[in-house]
C-alpha cells in the first residue's frame, strides 16, 4: 500500500466517485445488455409462438407430441436464457460490489496508515521528551551523587575556640630602662 504523494483530503473523496462512476457506467451496460438479450428472445418467441399457433390452428385442437416438444423446447429455451441472463447480472453486480468494497478498504486501510503515523509521530515526541526528562533527573542524580563523596572524602577538623592554656600577661621588663642621658646628668659625670 504506497501513499506517497498523497493526502488525507483529497484520497477519501476519490475512490467514492471513481467507484460511483465506473458502478453507473457498468450498470448501465449490464443493463442495456440485458434489455437486448430479452428483446431478441421475445421476439424468437414470438415468431415460434405464430409457428405453433399455426399448427394449432391447423391440427383444430388435435395434439401432436412433436407440436408439444417443439413448444417445450422454446419455453425450456426461455427459461434459460432468463436465467443466464439474471445470473450474469448478478454475477457483475457481485463483481461492481467487491470492487466497490475493495475501494472502501484501501480508503480506510490508508486512513488506517495515516492515522498510525500520527500516532507514532505522537509517541516518538513522548518518548523523546521522556528520554531528555529521564537524562536531566539522571544527571541531578550523579551530580548530587559526586557532591555527596566529595563530602564523605574530606576530612572534617573540628574547629575549637583559641583559650590560652596560661593567660596572658602584660610584658614587664625586670631591668629598668636606659632613658637618654639628660645635660645634668653629663654635668654630673664630670
Amino acid at each position: 500500500l504506497s501513499l506517497q504523494g498523497t493526502s488525507p483530503s483529497t484520497h477519501g473523496s476519490s475512490p467514492s466517485i471513481c467507484c460511483g462512476i465506473f458502478w453507473g457506467v457498468v450498470s448501465i451496460f449490464a443493463s442495456a445488455l440485458v434489455a437486448i438479450l430479452f428483446v431478441v428472445a421475445y421476439f424468437m418467441m414470438s415468431e415460434q409462438h405464430r409457428e405453433v399457433a399455426v399448427k394449432i390452428h391447423k391440427i383444430l385442437g388435435v395434439t401432436n407430441e412433436d407440436l408439444i416438444g417443439e413448444m417445450m423446447d422454446s419455453v425450456l429455451w426461455m427459461i434459460d436464457g432468463a436465467v443466464a441472463c439474471i445470473c450474469l447480472f448478478l454475477i457483475l453486480e457481485d463483481a461492481f460490489l467487491l470492487y466497490e468494497l475493495n475501494c472502501e478498504v484501501q480508503y480506510l486501510n490508508s486512513e488506517a496508515y495515516l492515522s498510525l503515523l500520527e500516532a507514532l509521530e505522537v509517541d516518538n515526541r513522548y518518548i523523546k521528551d521522556a528520554i531528555i526528562l529521564e537524562a536531566a533527573e539522571q544527571e541531578e542524580r550523579d551530580r548530587a551523587a559526586m557532591q555527596h563523596r566529595k563530602e564523605a572524602l574530606t576530612p572534617v577538623t573540628p574547629v575549637t575556640p583559641l583559650t590560652p592554656s596560661t593567660p596572658l600577661t602584660p610584658l614587664t621588663s625586670t631591668t629598668p630602662m636606659r632613658t637618654a642621658p639628660t645635660p645634668e646628668m653629663e654635668e654630673g659625670s664630670l
